[in-house]
């Protein structure tokens, strides 16, 4: 093995306790959003209609503040505070769906969690690509979301458990994702990121005020187009809380709705890291196009399905 597949292959110290955060936060969040459909509907009496907007609201938030955050990471010195303010964001507002009461309760909290996703992602982003090169970028892309599709398998999988020695807890189990909440958040305190490359600092802000270039700056023309093409995605892409309903239903139970969850990220997570070293290889585009094709004869499949076997979720 010759020194530069070696250095190809390592993952940077930092990355792993960035993967490690995002592997407690999942399995955190997982324990919580499988189940989430069934606790609004049978627990608290909540409405299909009400689940839409609640995911609606969530989902909104999420997306909004990621221009934000992604504008403002560009303007500071250090992002890591901002990656642990939205880490704790959503770690100590999740544990709260434990003493709901109502749906709009749950609105609230699953909108605060939103937004500590919605502020840490673009700076946790650009923490990343600080430790990357670019023959290695796809593979530290990879395999963080390999980790945080593990943490996904974690946290339903550990949720199985609890329910089938406490049935129907569902506030027991949800308090409990407090624990790996904290640690998420501890890890992120080891992430030295004055290890990332030179590029991630950002300029100071007061001289990108007074160049008329960068006031002058926009999105490249292909950004946009791609960013177009992601919101006809988005478009035909259904909730998963609604998924998950559906899927309950099927089964006649909820005990063994994280189960299937948890089956379903196993191949996602053990996909992620060789699918992102395919794309340091093969490119990104035909990387893309081959996972929307995939995901296409998925919806079929579901638009066809039945039965219980044939009615996967999806995130």
């Amino acid at each position: 093995m010759t020194p530069d597949t070696v250095e190809k292959s390592r993952i940077p110290r930092p990355v792993w306790f960035l993967g490690w955060t995002s592997l407690f936060t999942d399995a955190a969040t997982e324990m919580i959003y499988p189940l989430l459909p069934v606790y609004l509907s049978r627990v608290l009496g909540a409405s299909a209609v009400s689940l839409g907007i609640i995911e609606g609201v969530a989902e909104g938030v999420n997306s909004l503040l990621k221009v934000v955050s992604g504008y403002w990471s560009d303007r500071v010195r250090k992002r890591r505070p901002m990656v642990i303010g939205g880490y704790a964001l959503s770690s100590f507002a999740r544990p709260f769906i434990a003493i709901t009461s109502t749906w709009p309760q749950v609105l609230v909290i699953r909108a605060l969690d939103r937004v500590g996703k919605g502020v840490r992602g673009a700076p946790r982003d650009v923490l990343l690509a600080g430790f990357a090169t670019p023959a290695t970028r796809g593979r530290i892309y990879g395999f963080h979301r390999a980790m945080d599709h593990t943490g996904a398998i974690v946290g339903p999988l550990l949720a199985t458990v609890i329910l089938f020695f406490a049935p129907e807890q569902y506030r027991l189990l949800f308090a409990l994702t407090v624990i790996p909440g904290v640690i998420a958040v501890a890890l992120l305190f080891f992430v030295d990121e004055d290890e990332a490359a030179p590029a991630t600092t950002a300029v100071n802000p007061k001289s990108q005020i007074a160049n008329p270039k960068f006031q002058a700056a926009k999105l490249p023309a292909r950004v946009i187009a791609l960013l177009g093409v992601l919101l006809v995605f988005g478009l035909g892409n259904s909730a998963d809380a609604f998924l998950l309903l559906r899927l309950s239903d099927a089964l006649g139970g909820v005990t063994y709705v994280p189960l299937l969850w948890a089956a379903l990220r196993v191949v996602k997570a053990s996909l992620s890291t060789w699918g992102g070293g395919l794309s340091d290889t093969m490119g990104r585009k035909k990387m893309i196009i081959a996972g929307w094709i995939v995901y296409a004869l998925v919806y079929l499949g579901f638009a066809r399905s039945t039965s219980a076997p044939g009615r996967p979720a999806r995130r």
